[in-house]
């Protein structure tokens, strides 16, 4: 899955219990990188479900552009 979209993945670590898989990476593309946590449940050898957490600023305006701090100044 990780091959298809675009940008590099830095797998930091990997995790295993049964049919559940954790990964802990730096996903990096044109802009800034964010760190972020993804959890494959896999049935069968296939991925039935992934839920991945992340810190949105990362792919949020630049600090001070498009903000409301920047209006209220």
């Amino acid at each position: 899955m990780l091959r298809r979209y675009r940008g590099r993945y830095d797998i930091k670590k990997a995790f295993a219990d049964g049919d559940d898989v954790c990964l802990l990476y730096d996903l990096k593309t044109n802009g800034p990188k964010a760190f972020m946590s993804s959890w494959y449940q896999v049935k069968q050898g296939k991925i039935v479900s992934i839920q991945t957490v992340f810190g949105p600023r990362a792919f949020g305006p630049p600090p001070g552009k498009g903000s409301d701090q920047s209006q209220a100044k």
